[in-house]
Formats: C-alpha cells, structure tokens, sequence
C-alpha cells in the first residue's frame, strides 16, 4: 500500500502476485526508459498515477508509463497517465485486464500498444490525443469494451493479425484516419460509435482482408468514407446507421486479392 504522496522511478516488479494500492499516489518517471515496467505474473496495480517518462515514442517499443513483459494474468485498474511517449506497452503477456483507464497522450506514440498479448480485456478506459489510441497486433481473443478514443492523429483503433477481435459499446472520435481492423478473421463489432474521421484517407471503420468480420448494431457518423471494405470475405454488415459521409459503404479489392 502506497502511501499518497510522489515518488521517483523508474520501478520494477520481477516477484509474481504483487498487488500495489496507491489511490493518491503519483509516480514521476526517469528521462529515459519507462516509468514502471511489471515482469513477472498476476501482478495488480490499482489507482497509481503516472507522470513524464522517458522520451522514445515508437509504435512499438516506446517509453511507457507502465511496460508488461512476461506479465501473465496481470490487472492494472485505475492508471491515469499523462506527460509520457506510450500509455500502456504490453508484450508477451497473457490475459491481461486493462479496467477505467485514463491514459492523456503525445502526438507520436500508442496510447495503448499490444503484442503477442493473447485474451487482452480493456474495459471502460478513455485514450486522449495519442498516435494510435489502441494498437494491437498478433493477438487473439481480445476483447475491448466501454472504450473511448478521442483524437487520434491517425488510428482510434487499429488491430492486425489476431482472431477472435470483440469491439463493444466504444467510441472513436475525431482521428486523422479512423479505425482499422486488418489481416484476420472472425471479429465481432457491436454497438460502437465510429465519428468525425474527415480527410482524404479518413474513414470510420476500415475492414481489410478481415474474414469472417461483423459489424452490428453501431453508427457511423460524419465520415469521409462510412465503412471501407477491402478484399474481406464473409463480412455481414447488420442494423448500423451511416449518415453524414461524403461515401456511406465502399467495398472494393487489392489487385491481387480474390473478391470481397
């Protein structure tokens, strides 16, 4: 239990099954490097604040306020974050819950970057003003839910390479690009907000050679273009509302590609 109060990092915890309490607790961390970095399984962090680590805003390995490796079956609840190049890095790490997040962000990095981060759960967590607010890539059974992504310079939310991708009751507002869900199969997307995505390569939501993907029940709104569907198969769109969008559906395919 962390007393209220600032403290200097960065910190590490190798020790599996640590919980660390710090409503009132604030962590300022290093020039370089990240902030706290959680190596080891079933770590908890609960209401800690992070401030002004490190430097390096790379998409995929940036300076983070909170870095997990190896961190299997951890939680983090409660981080608020601001003044840092990445929000959360998770890497190679299982089952891992994100829960009533707030992550402020820099122009140039993620605000939440996952890979190989199988059964990753992000609830109820809000992204502001990052590069990509959550980038995810070689994971499976992801599920994002209560989410809002505000402000984006280019993706709200953008997924690569998984299976099994569930997008539920989220918004992504206001980016330079959109939202991308990309080179899989079989995600579902349900009752999500896609918005105000206006430029020459902006879209809401962008499919591509994404099998299997569904779309139900969300609103695309004040798009360049509603939904992009390149060179998926077997995607089925259901009880969404596309209204403001100079292209409400576009559906075409890669030179290559068999059919969409």
């Amino acid at each position: 239990v962390l007393a209220p109060g600032r403290y200097r990092g960065p910190w590490e915890i190798e020790v599996p099954g640590v919980r660390v309490d710090a409503e009132g607790a604030e962590l300022a961390g290093p020039a370089d490097g990240s902030a706290l970095v959680l190596a080891a399984p079933g770590i908890e962090v609960h209401g800690l604040r992070v401030r002004d680590a490190g430097r390096v805003a790379d998409l995929y390995a940036p300076d983070a306020a909170v870095w997990l490796v190896g961190c299997h079956g951890c939680r983090l609840e409660r981080i608020d974050t601001a003044g840092t190049p990445g929000g959360l890095r998770i890497e190679e790490s299982r089952d891992v819950t994100v829960a009533s997040a707030r992550l402020a962000g820099a122009a140039d990095g993620p605000g939440l970057t996952a890979y190989l981060a199988d059964g990753l759960r992000v609830d109820a967590t809000r992204l502001t003003g990052w590069l990509d607010g959550i980038y995810v890539e070689r994971s499976d059974d992801v599920r994002i839910a209560g989410a809002t992504v505000t402000g984006a310079r280019r993706y709200g939310l953008h997924a690569m390479f998984g299976q099994g991708l569930e997008v539920v009751d989220t918004v992504v507002r206001a980016g330079g690009v959109g939202s991308a869900v990309m080179y899989g199969r079989d995600a579902l997307l349900l009752r999500n907000r896609f918005e105000g995505h206006v430029g020459p390569l902006a879209y809401g939501l962008l499919l591509q050679e994404m099998a299997g993907a569904e779309v139900r029940d969300s609103d695309m709104v004040d798009n360049t273009v509603g939904v992009l569907v390149v060179s998926a198969p077997d995607v089925r769109l259901d009880g969404n509302e596309v209204r403001g969008s100079g292209t409400g559906l576009l559906v075409r395919r890669t030179p290559d590609a068999a059919a969409s």
